[in-house]
């Protein structure tokens, strides 16, 4: 009885939440995909691994707020850790990689992981808004 009591004078009234202000300030990355080439150098092959991506040009189309975009990775052969590092800040959706970390060398094979992440404009406030990482994108380059 006691239980009910307090159960049913215990309850508060909803409160309301506050509106998140943050949420869509910058286009989501969609359209994540990669790919896999080579070139030759030198009578060897060298891998590079080409990230592309795209935004909603449609619901972001006067004004995108977008500066560029910052472009994470992680080797998963090296660490068991999975903590992603800056590779580079790009301003176009395409992403180039064939740094030597890539290169397979004496491993029979190399698993990249890849995140990519929105940067906003700084606005008249000095306020600069970053958006949700992409979903990863797992890469794995086979010798």
């Amino acid at each position: 009885m006691i239980f009910l009591l307090a159960a049913f004078f215990g309850c508060h009234e909803e409160r309301l939440l506050s509106p998140d202000t943050h949420n869509g300030r910058v286009p989501d990355v969609i359209n994540l995909s990669s790919r896999i080439d080579t070139t030759r150098t030198l009578n060897q092959k060298k891998y590079k691994v080409v990230l592309m991506w795209g935004y909603d040009t449609i619901r972001y189309a006067h004004n995108p707020n977008l500066k560029n975009w910052e472009v994470y990775r992680v080797i998963a052969n090296d660490t068991l850790t999975y903590k992603f590092q800056l590779q580079a800040m790009v301003e176009t959706p395409q992403y180039i990689d064939s740094s030597v970390a890539i290169q397979p060398g004496g491993r029979d094979s190399v698993v990249m992981l890849y995140r990519i992440t929105p940067i906003g404009i700084v606005d008249e406030n000095n306020i600069q808004f970053t958006g949700k990482p992409s979903d990863i994108v797992r890469i794995s380059l086979k010798k």
